[in-house]
């Protein structure tokens, strides 16, 4: 009250000579924020006429009176000036210092809206005497310019501050919360509405959805069913249209100036991400019309508009994409000149209250903090742009019009992060690497280990979303990042453990099973716990992946899993994708598991429905699991196969051919599905109806259509199939053998093979020996030379006699095991078989083996092992 009567009549320098200059101890307790208002409402009241009367040479020199106490001593000011709050009572209440928000953008225009300064703060503290960035704020609010306000006008700002201070805390009177929107709707109908006033009301709506999930959805529920939203665009695109044509800031008494109005544009923007409340295409328009050029913006007004187009998964212009990558990256090299400043000066200024930032939460650290801290928080805002802005990005996924940029965009990113890592705290280090992901573009050597040194520092703030996303980006980049690091998780996913959802429990157990890693036994209890007593909050993508992961791990559960598991899939049937059915039955298929006749038939009668979204590895997927389990393939199914083949046939590439041509060899020699089932008969019903599925006279089918995809593939590139899958090619074609292997087939492929025989395991080496033998062919030297090699750097530990066996008599088929190129195997393969006899009881089973190995020996005319 005494500030406003201060500042209504009082002339301004007599009223910065009371709350300033001659400040002291006679009010009780003042504080920062009560200067502010003092400070802010005297510039909002313009110089009085007798100021104004006064002579030129006086008020010049209380000018340059004003510069000398702005050159004072930051400390030496403060320290002499105010007086701390020490009440508990009075932060409460609402006294001390604005704590930083998510952003430190300057108020949106001077003297009119200063205010903006003062909006209530989600947390408050006091501040000691030798708090410097307290001090800077005062003296930057003392030497604004300032504009005379009309009565309106303040009337409009105090009703702001009023629907601020009274924001409902909670939602559990749905009359009260309809008044308060009701009266942030209300204020559309000022004659004195502008631009600010515009970001403003947004911004109430932002602050009001943040309080917390009930608030957040019942702002969603207002914006759906009321016009708030209409109503607000039209308002705004008339503001903006007058702007554009007036070339300022039309409806105000004071224009803004060009860095005011790009940060008014840039908070509306934000706000409506904030709301994911889509803008219409005549607001764009006048939108960017207004901006001209984001090369006026800040770093972070860049990083606040790219989320916001984020949000509405639209993308930008292209025009003004091409901008955005330019000043975006030249912001970045400001970012490291203004880092070099922050870490010289011993003092860094205090962020405005603006909330425009991206980070989901604001900072709570005390004011009374060491410089160090107070340099920290200043910089973060560093990490919070730089991250937001990539984490945009990979939300977006430009098209290829801007994939050079992205690019061009991310090794400039790369080189800020370097300079800046310090300064990223989880959710910053989360985003990036899930940004990092989204574009699939790997982050570097340097950046890694950086952000890895980050992330073991920032380890117990990171929440459970926050640890599932980059274990999860992790598994999507197929980084393994190792013991070390997976041991620092688990540790932060025993601190978050009841946090964890089954979203994050399960995007966690798909990264594991991307990698290949097994997880430890918390993380799998944990899974199956929640799976168990809670499977109906899991959605079909979440139960898709999870069992896909436990298949991929190989990790097989008790028979109650996946009887709840079966449960499960029935009840969510419609919602899956058929992306989601083939990672099932590949899940079931790599732990042997043979699902239930009545989930089977479900299965099928959804995938019969979502066939049409299947793509050539999809396919392959359902084929290879089906083959596995050797479960029949429903002749619908197989003509819908035939069909995507032949229209398809240049898509399939070396990933997917060989295990496809593998479980057509098996399925073609099973059973059609049971024609008693109530799927067949019902497949049966519409086929008598409309006639089976017509394909092109043309369209090949079965065996001898796949082996003319593969001859031709093959020959093409023969070097992009990996040893395994040259293993499975030659095996299916030594087991159906569709047509003859011309000799020049035989020829790359044991060039291809030999290339990639380095990678080879026992099984896969077994599997194309075999393969080889029975088709009669003869290894080269090359090969021979190749195999003997690969065969010294396995494992010995995990090779078993009956591998061994069939390696050796497979090999004595196609190669002559008494050449010089095998005399380095041969000697090798004795003390490994010598070694596991010993390891064996003596008994019916070592003299079976012993044996069966002397008789391999002896037929290749080798000296026999004796007894162990």
């Amino acid at each position: 009250a005494a500030a406003v009567a201060v500042a209504t009549f009082v002339p301004a320098p007599t009223a910065r000579e009371l709350l300033v200059h001659r400040y002291d101890g006679r009010c009780a307790q003042p504080t920062t924020r009560g200067c502010f208002a003092a400070v802010m409402l005297m510039n909002a009241g313009g110089e009085s006429s007798d100021e104004r009367s006064r002579p030129r040479a006086v008020r010049r020199k209380e000018s340059e009176e004003n510069r000398r106490r702005r050159d004072l001593p930051r400390r030496e000011f403060w320290s002499a000036h105010v007086v701390p709050a020490d009440s508990e009572a009075e932060r409460e209440r609402g006294t001390g210092v604005p704590m930083q928000s998510q952003s430190r953008e300057p108020a949106a225009t001077p003297g009119r809206e200063n205010l903006e300064r003062l909006e209530r703060p989600r947390e408050h503290a006091g501040f000691g005497s030798n708090d410097p960035r307290a001090a800077s704020q005062l003296l930057a609010a003392l030497a604004q310019p300032r504009a005379v306000l009309s009565h309106s006008e303040f009337i409009l700002i105090a009703e702001f501050r009023r629907l601020e201070r009274e924001m409902p805390a909670t939602v559990a009177d749905p009359a009260e919360v309809s008044e308060w929107f009701k009266s942030v709707t209300r204020l559309l109908d000022s004659d004195e509405y502008s631009l600010i006033s515009c970001a403003r009301t947004l911004r109430l709506l932002a602050n009001f959805g943040r309080t917390s999930v009930a608030h957040e959805n019942a702002a969603r529920f207002y914006l759906v069913r009321s016009d708030f939203r209409l109503r607000w665009l039209a308002r705004c695109e008339s503001l903006l249209r007058a702007l554009v044509t007036a070339g300022d800031a039309a409806s105000t008494a004071a224009p803004l100036s060009k860095e005011e109005l790009s940060r008014t544009l840039a908070s509306i923007m934000h706000s409506l991400g904030a709301l994911k409340l889509a803008p219409s295409k005549s607001f764009m328009r006048g939108w960017l019309a207004a901006v001209g050029s984001p090369h006026r913006f800040s770093a972070q007004a860049l990083a606040n508009v790219m989320w916001a187009f984020a949000r509405f998964e639209q993308s930008p212009p292209p025009a003004f994409a091409e901008e955005w990558f330019d000043a975006f990256e030249l912001r970045m090299l400001d970012m490291a000149r203004e880092t070099a400043l922050l870490a010289r000066d011993d003092s860094a200024k205090l962020p405005d209250n603006i909330d425009g930032g991206l980070s989901g939460r604001g900072s709570s650290d005390n004011l009374d903090s060491a410089a160090s801290s107070s340099l920290r928080d200043e910089g973060r805002w560093v990490a919070v742009e730089l991250s937001n802005a990539l984490w945009a990005l990979g939300v977006l996924q430009l098209d290829r019009r801007h994939q050079v940029r992205v690019l061009r965009f991310v090794d400039s990113w790369r080189d800020a992060f370097a300079a800046h890592s310090h300064l990223f705290r989880s959710q910053e280090l989360s985003n990036s690497l899930w940004a990092f992901a989204r574009l699939k573009v790997e982050p570097g050597d340097r950046i890694l280990t950086l952000w890895m040194d980050a992330f073991e520092r920032e380890i117990t703030s990171f929440s459970a979303q926050e640890l599932s996303n980059v274990l999860w980006s992790l598994g999507r980049l197929e980084i393994n990042p190792g013991d070390v690091f997976l041991e620092r998780w688990y540790g932060g996913f025993v601190l978050k453990l009841s946090s964890f959802r089954p979203q994050h429990l399960t995007n966690s157990l798909w990264a594991l099973g991307k990698l290949g890693v097994a997880p430890k036994r918390p993380l799998i209890a944990h899974w199956i716990f929640q799976f168990e007593f809670k499977f109906s909050q899991f959605s079909a993508q979440e139960l898709a992946n999870a069992i896909w992961a436990l298949g991929k791990l190989e990790l097989r559960q008790p028979a109650q899993f996946y009887e709840t598991f079966e449960r499960a899939f029935c009840e969510l049937t419609d919602r899956f994708s058929a992306h989601e059915l083939s990672s099932i039955m590949y899940g079931f298929a790599r732990v042997q598991q043979r699902p239930s006749k009545e989930m089977f038939e479900t299965w099928y009668s959804r995938l019969e429905d979502a066939k049409g979204e299947l793509t050539p590895l999809g396919w392959s997927t359902i084929l290879t699991a089906l083959a596995k389990l050797e479960l029949p393939l429903s002749s619908s199914l197989a003509r819908a196969f035939d069909k995507h083949f032949a229209s398809n046939r240049a898509k399939y590439s070396a990933k997917t051919l060989p295990n496809l041509f593998w479980a057509m060899s098996v399925l073609h020699e099973l059973p059609s599905f049971d024609a008693t089932s109530q799927l067949s008969q019902e497949v049966a019903a519409v086929e008598r109806a409309h006639g089976p599925p017509r394909v092109a006279s043309n369209a090949p089918s079965g065996m001898e259509a796949l082996s003319d995809v593969v001859w031709k593939v093959f020959e093409q590139r023969p070097y992009d199939f990996s040893c395994r899958e040259l293993a499975t090619l030659l095996g299916t074609f030594a087991k159906s053998q569709p047509s003859p292997l011309p000799p020049h087939f035989k020829r790359e492929w044991q060039k291809a093979f030999a290339f990639q025989v380095v990678r080879c395991s026992s099984k896969d080496l077994s599997t194309a020996l075999v393969a080889m033998a029975e088709l009669g062919m003869r290894a080269d030297d090359s090969l021979v030379s190749a195999i003997a090699t690969r065969f010294a750097e396995l494992d010995a530990e995990d090779l078993r006699i009956p591998v061994l066996l069939r390696i050796f008599s497979a090999l004595s088929s196609v190669s002559d095991m008494r050449s010089p190129l095998l005399a380095p195997f041969v000697t090798l393969w004795r003390e490994i078989v010598q070694h596991k006899l010993r390891g064996i009881q003596s008994g019916p089973t070592c003299h079976k083996l012993l044996t069966q190995v002397n008789h391999a020996l002896q037929a290749s005319d080798l000296e026999p092992l004796s007894a162990p």
